[in-house]
């Protein structure tokens, strides 16, 4: 490690500052480790910034607490179809086993707090073990007016495609509404308390 000017000494060093390198920063500081996080752009986000951070992790503990309590071998029959030859199943096996202790991780012990997909369907939903619902989940709305200025400084904004005055516009029950504003008062409410 270069200890020339400017550099820091840390237990672990993070290139990247999407959702993957952001997610393994905060789950080592939480084992006690000193992490720095290094970014080539001039804002932090990745691209998960601009989709909306969709996760899909199959057995969640909000799906479960929706309700939606399944077999993980559907999954995993979902995923070697899909993936072809591209199946890796030790990769497989880890995402399907730990996929839920992180979310219920990041719920728990972090200020990140998610929305369950229980009504999103997996996208190719005649692929055999396809889920109708319960499969995903997403990082649930906030007020960055909360953020401390110089974070929200440095954090990439969501594409104009995707956000509305700013505001990103979340899949399922959120767009559902955004897009019933002009025929339903309930979403009209709920579109104007988030403007």
């Amino acid at each position: 490690m270069d200890r020339g000017a400017g550099a820091s000494e840390a237990d672990l060093v993070v290139v990247g500052s999407g959702a993957a390198g952001l997610a393994a920063a905060v789950a080592a500081a939480a084992q006690g480790l000193t992490v720095v996080v290094v970014e080539k752009d001039s804002v932090c986000g990745g691209a998960t910034a601009w989709s909306g951070g969709w996760l899909w992790v199959p057995c969640n503990p909000l799906s479960r607490a929706d309700g939606v309590v399944e077999d993980v071998a559907l999954a995993r029959t979902y995923l070697r179809t899909e993936l072809g030859a591209q199946y890796d199943p030790a990769r497989v096996d880890a995402l399907l086993a730990h996929g839920p202790a992180m979310v219920a991780f990041f719920e728990t012990r972090t200020s990140l707090q998610f929305v369950s997909g229980t009504a999103i369907a997996d996208i190719h939903g005649r692929t055999p073990g396809a889920g109708t619902g319960g499969r995903s989940v997403a990082p649930k709305p906030f007020d960055a007016r909360a953020m401390k200025k110089s974070l929200l400084a440095i954090a990439r904004s969501p594409k104009r495609e995707t956000a509305l005055f700013g505001m990103g516009v979340m899949a399922g029950p959120d767009l559902q509404r955004f897009l019933r504003a002009t025929r339903s008062w309930d979403a009209f409410t709920y579109v104007a308390r988030r403007l």
